[in-house]
């Protein structure tokens, strides 16, 4: 019997690296299995936007189309997936099983890290959106983001590249009613204030300064007054949206060749320092205090939880 895996609502409540990483994992489950899959679904006769995730520039499949009522009869719903091997156990109950022929999903599948270098995600990472191989076997995405790389590369050649990116306008408004959660600003004099100190102790003459954020204008003034004058989007593109999802893919080009990254409590943060090829320093807001502390792209939560350790465990 063949079987079909149902994402409708990929992309549809969440941000462009969340989509990476639902995509990521759709793209792994076609690796490992065979089945149809079906991401996103027909919203009032358009299709999902995917929070700003570039649909058109990869090979998505069946993309908007709906499973047919005959075929989801014997679905099998899950609200939440719970952990890379427990995920993996039921899609595959589900494949070799016989009594359903649709196993509708729904998740954010940002697993440790660490579990992504280990369990085969990482060669899908890289496949789907490394540029570390020809270009001939590109995809779109990664074509864009290859020549973004090599523009960006030449502009700030001979310059050490500090990159931040500074989350507020969703983040300040969650945080208030998310006490104890996941979703917590950065404490922006601070941060400039740990730019400036990291500057001075590695004696960095031709440090350039990046700003990726959803509102670079309250950002700057803080860096300026500080003696930092910060690049952004705007300064390549003056009159580009900031919200555009091509803003978003440059900042993301951007960080993805950051020297020194300084990040959000993010997804967005993480998806973009695992792009990077560099042997990058990272940093990110402590969930306890908000002071920057490092963390390696490979080895790490996508999200921090507040709580009493840190990093937590769960």
């Amino acid at each position: 019997m063949e079987k079909n895996i149902y994402f409708p609502s990929f992309g549809t409540s969440c941000g462009f690296s969340n989509s990476a990483f639902q995509f990521l994992f759709m793209e792994h489950l076609k690796k490992l299995f065979p089945v149809n899959i079906y991401l996103g679904q027909f919203q009032n006769g358009q299709l999902p936007t995917a929070a700003l995730f570039p649909v058109e520039l990869f090979e998505i499949y069946n993309y908007g189309q709906e499973i047919q009522p005959d075929a989801r009869a014997n679905e099998l719903s899950l609200d939440r997936l719970d952990g890379f091997n427990n995920d993996i156990a039921t899609i595959n109950g589900f494949v070799n099983g016989t009594d359903f022929q649709t196993l509708e999903i729904s998740g954010y599948f940002q697993y440790h890290t660490a579990l992504i270098n280990s369990c085969g995600l990482r060669e899908t990472f890289n496949e789907t959106f490394g540029t570390s191989g020809e270009e001939s076997t590109m995809n779109k995405f990664q074509k864009l983001l290859n020549g973004n790389q090599q523009a960006i590369g030449d502009f700030f050649q001979e310059k050490t590249l500090i990159v931040c990116h500074i989350r507020l306008g969703d983040y300040k408004v969650w945080e208030v009613h998310d006490k104890g959660g996941l979703f917590f600003t950065n404490d922006i004099p601070s941060l400039v204030d740990n730019i400036k100190d990291f500057i001075a102790f590695n004696y960095i003459q031709n440090a350039e300064v990046y700003i990726a954020s959803d509102n670079p204008e309250e950002c700057i003034p803080i860096f300026s007054e500080k003696g930092l004058n910060p690049l952004s989007v705007n300064s390549f593109f003056p009159d580009l949206d900031i919200h555009s999802g091509t803003a978003l893919m440059f900042d993301l080009s951007v960080l993805s060749m950051a020297d020194v990254f300084y990040g959000s409590n993010s997804s967005f943060s993480v998806f973009g320092s695992m792009l990077n090829q560099k042997q990058v320093q990272c940093y990110r807001p402590s969930p306890v205090d908000k002071s920057m502390v490092g963390f390696m792209p490979w080895n790490t939560q996508v999200l921090y939880k507040q709580c009493d350790t840190y990093p937590c465990s769960q």
